[in-house]
């Protein structure tokens, strides 16, 4: 009788279980979504409690299945806001602001660089880490987020501010990474000691292949001085390697002693299908939202769009979104090498990465000479470096964002464009990751304004120095419709003869809404930055 009772009760229980983990494993509400809540009603804030620095052995390993050869990480604690990514740069960068937003999180619940929504054009703006830093040099214990917002999930916490641009000659190089820079960690355990920290992993010779350029000169020069000679002093695979590794030795270490913290660590070598089924019972967000967002299609845009709301003209935009894959970027590889021509939105694409990575990452015609410091435009410090056999970008400036790219003065004799001038292809050597973004125009808005800007396409024709690049003197319309889109076609073939660089061809009427499908920075960065009203009135 004893026996058959215990074994009634266990049938009892082992069926109680069975319907919970049903109920938790299908609920898209789960864990995560209601820690939001309550510390939403809470006022956003949450007491600071002291908890013993022991050194436990918290993170489970689990095992590889058989199509997952690399592990995952989890630790004992349950999930709860907020939660900080501290993920090294070039680790689904792109993705997760879309992961976030597909489990119904508003714009005001991620903090993503900046310390308030709306990209710089907000008053009183400041990078997320460079809040940090400031809280950790001031005397006192003031909490790391200070001031900072007020998020429930922070991301793109590392800041770099390089010291010379065409706008600040003088300005001191300013660095801060959260899991490097001498007691960030620790303070942010104390300001939220149950907080959730997110990690990506990836195979180190893979990241650093993919890593942009100028990321080992800026950490060495501009992040060592504050950061004790955390990063390579020099630049190749090795020390590369060993510093990534010691990167995620120095996060696990600190996981590890402190448990109350809750620790994420995916592997992106894993199947997306494997991390979205990792995610869900950690954060409760539905498994759809990571396989949809790290395979996000391109936004479908219809072939005619109204073109007049970026310079009053009317016109159709007959141009459909173009990836080399035929989904969205899912990082963000530096340098990005703005293709459109003049006329065709490169002043509002500059401003648009001014507002969503700092005023300092993009260059728009003019950047600064490194070796002089002095400035001058990008068409002819990439002319310089093409014909010295240098890399396209050498010392061009800090930028990571180049555009209007060309460069064209009559009484200098100077005409170089690098997309009609063999640049693309010294670009695709010096920056195999790097990103090609180009902008298409309706042809007779670009053909109405280049004709109104300073006569340009007058000028380009009857040019000595461009002959064969522009068509001849008293061509027609017709002529230089095929001009333009022979230039789109020349942009189009080389990205898809180059499949590991980053390629996003965009109609300019519908650029608003794919770049913010795409990179995530706030709405309000898109705008209009160089409406042409009428003769010489815009450049």
């Amino acid at each position: 009788m004893r026996d058959r009772r215990l074994r009634h009760l266990a049938g009892v229980i082992a069926s109680l279980c069975l319907l919970a983990g049903y109920r938790f494993k299908h609920n898209a509400v789960a864990i995560f979504q209601n820690e939001i809540e309550i510390r939403r009603n809470m006022g956003n804030h949450r007491q600071t409690q002291e908890i013993p620095h022991v050194l436990v052995e918290s993170i489970m390993r689990q095992p590889a299945t058989a199509t997952d050869k690399h592990r995952t990480s989890f630790s004992s604690a349950p999930p709860s806001v907020p939660l900080f990514v501290m993920s090294l740069p070039n680790h689904a960068d792109l993705v997760l602001p879309r992961f976030f937003r597909c489990a119904g999180m508003a714009t005001n619940q991620i903090g993503r660089y900046w310390t308030q929504p709306g990209g710089s054009k907000s008053p009183g703006q400041r990078p997320i880490g460079q809040c940090f830093k400031r809280n950790l040099e001031l005397k006192g214990n003031r909490s790391i987020t200070h001031g900072c917002g007020s998020y429930d999930v922070w991301m793109d916490l590392q800041h770099l501010a390089g010291p010379h641009t065409v706008f600040h000659n003088n300005k001191t190089a300013s660095c801060f990474d959260p899991v490097l820079y001498p007691g960030a960690l620790e303070r942010l355990y104390q300001a939220h000691p149950n907080a959730t920290i997110l990690n990506f992993v990836q195979d180190p010779q893979d990241w650093y292949r993919t890593l942009s350029k100028d990321f080992p000169w800026h950490w060495a020069e501009w992040c060592n001085p504050s950061h004790g000679i955390s990063f390579p002093e020099h630049d190749n695979q090795d020390n590369y390697v060993q510093f990534y590794n010691n990167y995620q030795d120095r996060l696990r270490s600190f996981l590890q002693q402190h448990p109350s913290l809750t620790y994420i660590e995916l592997d992106l070598r894993n199947s997306q299908e494997s991390i979205a089924a990792g995610l869900m019972p950690q954060l409760g967000i539905p498994e759809k939202c990571w396989t949809n967002s790290f395979a996000a299609k391109v936004p479908e845009i219809p072939d005619e769009g109204d073109d007049d709301a970026f310079e009053g003209e009317n016109g159709t935009g007959d141009y459909k979104v173009k990836t080399t894959t035929g989904l969205l970027l899912n990082e963000l590889r530096f340098p990005i090498l703005v293709t459109a021509l003049p006329k065709s939105g490169t002043t509002t694409i500059s401003e648009y990465f001014r507002c969503g990575l700092g005023q300092w990452a993009s260059a728009h015609q003019q950047t600064l000479n490194l070796t002089n410091f002095k400035s001058t435009t990008i068409g002819h410090c990439m002319m310089e470096n093409l014909n010295s056999g240098l890399p396209l970008l050498h010392r061009c400036g800090n930028a990571r964002v180049f555009s209007d790219i060309g460069i064209f003065l009559i009484k200098q004799s100077t005409c170089y464009y690098p997309t009609l001038h063999g640049g693309l292809e010294e670009f695709a050597k010096a920056y195999p990751y790097g990103t090609i973004l180009h902008l298409r125009r309706n042809f007779k808005s670009w053909y109405d304004s280049s004709n109104r800007w300073g006569d340009l396409l007058k000028r380009w024709s009857s040019s000595q120095m461009c002959r064969n690049i522009f068509p001849p003197p008293h061509s027609n319309q017709s002529a230089w419709e095929n001009f333009y889109r022979g230039h789109d076609k020349l942009i189009e073939d080389f990205a898809q003869e180059h499949p590991t660089i980053s390629y996003l061809d965009i109609p300019l009427a519908s650029a608003g809404t794919v770049l913010h499908e795409t990179f995530g920075f706030a709405a309000e960065c898109w705008g209009h930055a160089n409406i042409n009203k009428g003769y010489r009135t815009s450049r």
